[in-house]
């Protein structure tokens, strides 16, 4: 099985950042607006996000890692043309 893996460089400071990959409630507004088009939180569990891809089979990996650059991009996008205040 095929693991695609990412190090996503952004151009924003770390409390920026964070602030946007900690609520994941407004993943669609704040960290990829336009890859993800809504999120819906239900109840109060507590959230983890962990963004791991195994593929099967092997050849569509190149595929995913397509689709992974675009979301990285849209992250990367978000997060460094975004003010804090505008996202609030």
């Amino acid at each position: 099985m095929a693991s695609i893996h990412k190090t996503i460089p952004i151009e924003a400071p770390a409390d920026h950042v964070w602030d946007a990959v900690r609520d994941f409630g407004a993943l669609h507004t704040r960290l990829v607006p336009g890859f993800v088009l809504d999120t819906h939180l239900e109840g109060q569990a507590r959230c983890r996000l962990i963004w791991i891809v195994d593929v099967l089979p092997h050849e569509i990996a190149p595929y995913i890692d397509g689709q992974m650059d675009q979301a990285a991009a849209a992250m990367q996008k978000a997060l460094r043309t975004t003010p804090v205040s505008a996202q609030m």
